[in-house]
């Protein structure tokens, strides 16, 4: 079975014996870790930072990131599913692919329990909902009041159907009354999103801090909230700080 996530723990767990052939100890070849989602993601930008760690500790064995984006995670899942079960393959995701598709998805061509061997949780990172740095919107209660007013003026973009940007924004029209809010979805990912959310083409989205961060200390993006347990710190929103709830 493929790996829902990977860490170092885990992968030395799989290493070959000492009184294996140099020929015969893991890894002797490339090893890929799939990302469900684009490059520029949250998911995609986690992997490369693992994917690195992982060679390391593996004695500088090659780690490949495989981008296999499209239908909220489910061509990359899948395409994991499918793979030799010879731990060379492992499937780095997040919740979508493993807690949210088979939800939504009836016919998902894999099944997260049976064809997936979780390994960790590598990664947490505070989701933040933004707008353009351009847009007079500078609060949260600026946007619910604009939505509310004109619901058919505003919209929201996510990394796909059924992505947890898209549950998240998804959540917040429902909140806000306005559960048909149009919802754009993009299969490049969160590059794509944000690029239209700084064009003010979308109204808002939700991503990683990972992702927005840089954006929001360039004035580029705005952010008006986080989903984290506490507020964030100063230091990491600069200019912007003072819009985070």
């Amino acid at each position: 079975m493929s790996s829902l996530a990977s860490l170092p723990l885990a992968a030395s767990g799989i290493l070959g014996s000492a009184a294996a052939t140099a020929q015969d100890r893991y890894p002797n070849r490339a090893i890929k870790l799939i990302v469900p989602f684009g490059p520029g993601s949250s998911t995609d930008i986690a992997a490369r930072i693992w994917g690195e760690v992982i060679g390391k500790q593996l004695g500088g064995a090659s780690v490949i990131v495989d981008n296999r984006a499209g239908a909220g995670g489910n061509i990359g899942a899948t395409a994991a599913a499918r793979s030799a079960p010879d731990g060379y393959t492992f499937l780095y995701s997040t919740a979508t692919t493993w807690a949210i598709a088979p939800f939504i998805y009836p016919d998902l061509a894999y099944q997260p329990i049976h064809d997936f061997l979780p390994v960790a949780v590598t990664t947490s990172v505070p989701t933040v909902l933004v707008v353009s740095g351009d847009s007079d919107i500078r609060t949260f209660q600026d946007l619910s009041a604009r939505i509310k007013a004109a619901p058919d003026r505003h919209n929201y973009g996510s990394n796909g159907v059924g992505a947890s940007s898209h549950i998240a924004c998804k959540l917040l029209a429902n909140r806000l009354g306005v559960p048909n809010l149009l919802h754009v979805p993009f299969k490049q990912g969160s590059q794509g999103v944000m690029s239209e959310v700084m064009a003010g083409r979308l109204t808002f989205a939700v991503d990683s801090w990972s992702v927005v961060g840089p954006l929001v200390r360039a004035g580029r993006l705005r952010a008006l909230g986080a989903t984290a347990g506490k507020r964030l710190a100063r230091r990491h929103t600069r200019r912007h700080r003072r819009s985070l709830a």
